[in-house]
């Protein structure tokens, strides 16, 4: 490019000129910067889907939208909620940065993943992100037994009390040189006001990960919550801190908060994989009164047990003589049974000096084809677990062939088979049964004076369901107590193989999740969801899904009704084989009638400078959007103008102190909120 400038005036007939040369540059190229650079998963069984994990982009020269995609075997999220093989973000939000999490969902057993994201926009085209991960065949296989216990504190919180130099990797080695002893979890409190520091969480997780070996494993979980605002619950399967004290916690949920939308169990849920909850020495108004209160499906996908001996948890003794009272919370076990929750006992020491499996012979036992993490707490999540007094108790508990843990719908009646391994002779075993959601408490169904036996229960009617469950006493007054088996006898199913052993409906508050399960499936099944909205009397369908045919393994299917109707809703499932034949599930009714029309949702959060809002309002108005510290304090007043439908508008968060706050605004006549973490 060239440029003439004349000399001087031209009106004054000056008509020398000077000529300039210029080049014209490229526009600069555009980058991204990934932190981590790599993620890890371990080894995660075939079919399901990992802990999730995240990691954070930064962009520059960037011209266009950005589209992620992931490598085979791995799923990304904005948000750790609605998972694809691919995400879009828009230009302002890839210039801003974002939190992408990131799950491994191997398809394949016994093999090994690895891969990276790629990064595609004009001008970029890029991989960056490392993934990696191993694969195994999980729940199939024959089931051992493993012993442990998952609740314990290290120096880390408020544990190693007798000696707060130690750290959770002498606990571990401590533990190592207990009898029947494979496995650790410490559970340490997630707040500070018991000890517990962000800066400490990882560290504990990578001990716990250096202790394991090929006959023991340590994990590392949390205690949440406090017992005087709620209860305590143990929490696994979560690769980061859970809490609500600014600075200390890497996912907000507020304190106090077990149940609806924004509420621990919810939290689990939509982070997946192995994620799981049992509650700590229950009292019955605990967790928000969830056995006071309706059936809660999040709660019951969540919580996978409930102690029902525990402790004494400041005991110094390393005899093995001193066990906690003995069941002292079993009534709260059976009366969430009563009440409908799918859960199974659990036992523990709540350790809090080092005297790490020495304190008494009770013990979890974990059902599991392998002795890892990801086994272990897979069992856990099948609820293929018993709470023993005897450390050598070894419980072989069937109903139809099936194991201790699964929810069955089969034709004809219920078979159970019983085989024990104890330390002392078995006095009795009383099969406990009742009716899930009945409201009463189970009751002895009979009694056997052997741990060896086989029962048939010829009085369950077609179409009724029971569980049942083990309560064992041995000679010397030990006992157990195992997880139920959950039972439908439909004589319908007698010629169509693949059962749906649950069914459960996620009611959130813009849409309603619908997760069901499968054992034995066969080639060519197809699942086909149904919603009516007229009282069950028409249903339509709204979704289809192809099964995977794996006869082996129970699998798990879901599907988000994104736009669910106002009031009550009801979901159902026809399932088809490939000879035509087909079978209509339970109905489970979702109450959408105090669920607003409208809806708005934030991002990034945590947020550093600009909160992208995303909002939906079913026609135009005036409104103004409100941030409030923790205090209630309003700090920030935007009005904006909604033209209806969905659009974006930002707010500048860059002057305010890190922390929590509220985002409130009134859309259609009605108020909604987020909480916003700023960092």
């Amino acid at each position: 490019m060239h440029l003439k400038m004349p000399r001087g005036n031209n009106y004054a007939g000056i008509t020398t000129t000077n000529t300039w040369g210029f080049t014209t540059l490229a526009p600069p190229a555009a980058t991204v910067t990934v932190n981590p650079t790599s993620l890890a998963f371990g080894t995660v069984t075939a079919g399901t889907s990992s802990v999730a994990q995240t990691f954070a982009y930064t962009t520059t020269g960037l011209t266009a939208g950005l589209t992620l995609a992931a490598p085979t075997g791995f799923d990304i999220s904005r948000d750790g909620t609605t998972w694809s093989s691919s995400i879009v973000y828009t230009l302002a939000e890839a210039q801003a940065g974002q939190t992408v999490s990131v799950r491994f969902s191997p398809g394949i057993a016994n093999t090994t993943y690895s891969g990276l994201i790629n990064f595609s926009s004009t001008g970029l085209n890029t991989n960056a992100e490392t993934l990696s991960g191993n694969s195994n065949t999980g729940g199939s296989g024959p089931l051992n037994f493993y012993f442990g216990n998952m609740h314990a504190h290290s120096s880390y919180s408020d544990g190693n009390a007798d000696n707060t130099t130690k750290i959770p990797s002498d606990d571990y080695t401590f533990a190592k040189t207990s009898l029947c002893f494979d496995f650790l979890g410490i559970s340490e409190h997630n707040h500070a006001t018991a000890g517990m520091s962000i800066n400490d969480w990882a560290p504990g997780r990578a001990q716990a990960a250096a202790a394991t070996t090929s006959s023991f494993v340590g994990m590392y979980g949390m205690e949440w919550g406090v017992i005087s605002g709620g209860g305590h619950v143990i929490v696994y399967g979560m690769d980061s801190l859970v809490g609500w004290e600014a600075g200390n916690y890497q996912i907000f949920v507020q304190k106090s908060v077990y149940t609806g939308a924004s509420g621990l169990f919810s939290i689990l849920n939509r982070h997946g994989g192995n994620a799981l909850a049992y509650l700590a020495h229950p009292n019955s108004t605990d967790y928000n009164n969830v056995l006071g209160s309706a059936f809660d499906v999040s709660a019951d996908n969540a919580i996978v047990g409930t102690a029902v001996e525990s402790g004494p948890a400041f005991s110094t003794n390393t005899t093995y003589t001193n066990p906690g009272t003995s069941l002292s919370y079993y009534s709260y076990y059976k009366n969430m049974l009563a009440k409908g929750y799918h859960l199974g006992p659990t036992i523990d020491h709540d350790n809090h000096n080092m005297t790490f499996g020495h304190t008494a012979k009770t013990r979890l036992v974990v059902l599991s084809p392998t002795l890892n993490e990801n086994s272990l707490l897979d069992g856990m999540r099948r609820m293929r677990f018993y709470a023993s007094q005897d450390c050598g108790a070894r419980i072989t508990y069937t109903l139809n062939t099936q194991p201790m843990g699964s929810i069955i719908t089969q034709a004809g009646v219920p078979t159970i088979n019983v085989n024990s391994v104890t330390t002392s002779a078995v006095s009795t075993v009383v099969i406990m049964a009742g009716v899930p959601g009945s409201g009463t408490a189970p009751a002895a169904l009979t009694t056997f004076t052997t741990g060896n036996f086989t029962y048939t229960d010829n009085a369950l009617a077609n179409l009724a369901q029971k569980y049942y469950y083990l309560e064992i006493t041995e000679a010397d007054g030990t006992k157990i107590v195992t997880s139920p088996i959950w039972y439908t006898r439909n004589d319908a199913a007698r010629y169509y193989v693949t059962s749906v052993t649950s069914l459960f409906a996620i009611n959130d508050p813009e849409t309603v999740t619908i997760k069901w399960t499968t054992d034995n499936e066969q080639a060519g099944e197809e699942f086909e969801l149904q919603r009516s909205v007229d009282g069950g009397i028409n249903f339509y369908t709204i979704n289809r899904v192809n099964g995977r045919g794996n006869g082996t393994m129970t699998e798990t299917y879901a599907y988000t009704d994104q736009q669910p109707a106002d009031g009550m809703s009801y979901y159902r499932l026809v399932q088809r084989n490939s000879n035509g034949q087909q079978r209509f599930s339970d109905t489970r009714v979702v109450n959408r009638s105090k669920t607003p029309a409208s809806y708005f949702t934030v991002y990034p959060n945590p947020v550093r400078g600009m909160l992208n809002v995303r909002v939906a309002a079913p026609f135009a108005e005036k409104t103004i959007a409100e941030i409030f510290d923790i205090s209630g304090r309003k700090v920030i007043s935007y009005a904006i103008g909604l033209e209806g439908g969905e659009e974006t508008f930002s707010i500048d968060m860059s002057g305010l102190s890190n922390g929590t706050y509220m985002l409130k605004m009134n859309v259609d006549g009605k108020q909604i909120s987020r909480l916003v973490n700023k960092f």
